[in-house]
């Protein structure tokens, strides 16, 4: 139990499954597609009262039709170097592991630093990249003072 009343249930997912995500989903009862597994598992649960899916995520769905314990999923980096990092969502270990972990596909053309996700180049060159930005309320070609000898 957490200080919250809740269980804690500790996930130790794979590269696999971290890294291999279906983009669309479709429903194995009506067959309705869903941009995600989440929404899709959602309304199973709901729609068609379907609870036999198995996954860490279905206890989640189910503390939300239910009145039981809440269940917190801990999910787990599987890297040695990152064996204390604790995510509360799959999404966030996602995110942490590409981040982190994954090839850095993205470099930047002035700086040469390497980033795993274009939307990361994308605002590193916009707002933290020296090459590109100059800071405010700074000239270069402000007129120096000659002082008289």
């Amino acid at each position: 139990m957490t200080e919250d009343g809740s269980r804690s249930v500790n996930h130790y997912p794979t590269v696999d499954e971290i890294l291999n995500v279906e983009s669309q989903q479709r429903c194995s009862v009506c067959g309705r597609v869903f941009q995600n597994s989440s929404a899709c598992r959602f309304h199973e649960l709901k729609i068609h009262s379907k609870t036999d899916a198995a996954g860490p995520n279905e206890a989640r769905l189910l503390k939300r039709t239910s009145d039981e314990q809440p269940i917190r999923m801990k999910f787990h980096c599987p890297e040695s170097s990152c064996e204390h990092k604790v995510f509360d969502g799959l999404r966030y270990l996602r995110q942490h592991y590409i981040r982190s972990h994954a090839e850095k596909k993205f470099t930047c053309e002035r700086c040469g630093l390497k980033l795993a996700l274009e939307k990361d180049i994308n605002y590193h060159k916009k707002h933290r990249c020296s090459g590109l930005r100059k800071p405010k309320g700074l000239c270069v070609f402000k007129m120096r003072k000659r002082t008289k000898n």
